[in-house]
């Protein structure tokens, strides 16, 4: 199981979101619910970043098994490499419906290098970006490992 152990954040993004999961969280279901299109009293249950599990984030196959997920294209070992996406603060609503918070304060946090990837590693994620660019259609042209790849590895994450 993939389960990292996280400090306290101290400032920024990470800060925040963890004060409201663990101190405030109707305060943040509340705000997102209607952007999510929730039912009245579909609540979203936070189930990392959690001070009562160490503020771990997860990955991977611990990630999907922590939301209940079942990946039905094909497992996650085989769409990307391992340490793959971490999200900020995944979720379940009452109804089932999987929620994928990715938490940012300014546009630095989604801005990153392309990947630095070893080369088996390098061509799972882009073959795995290239394939998930044609779901939403998006110009094949454009470099998805790249400026944005930490972006668009969440895409892809999503995808599959």
């Amino acid at each position: 199981m993939t389960r990292i152990i996280q400090p306290r954040g101290r400032r920024g993004s990470l800060r925040w979101l963890q004060g409201l999961v663990n101190n405030h969280p109707n305060l943040i279901n509340q705000q997102l619910s209607p952007a999510l299109q929730l039912s009245s009293g579909d609540n979203i249950h936070w189930l990392s970043r959690l001070t009562s599990d160490e503020y771990a984030a997860y990955r991977d196959a611990s990630f999907t098994r922590k939301l209940g997920v079942t990946l039905n294209m094909r497992s996650g070992e085989a769409f990307l490499p391992e340490c793959g996406a971490q999200w900020d603060a995944p979720g379940k609503t009452d109804s089932g419906k999987t929620i994928l918070l990715e938490a940012t304060s300014h546009l630095e946090e989604i801005v990153s290098p392309g990947t630095e990837a070893t080369r088996a590693s390098r061509r799972k994620i882009i073959a795995s970006l290239e394939e998930t660019k044609k779901h939403p259609k998006v110009d094949l042209a454009i470099n998805w490992a790249g400026t944005f790849c930490q972006y668009t590895n969440r895409h892809a994450h999503f995808y599959l």
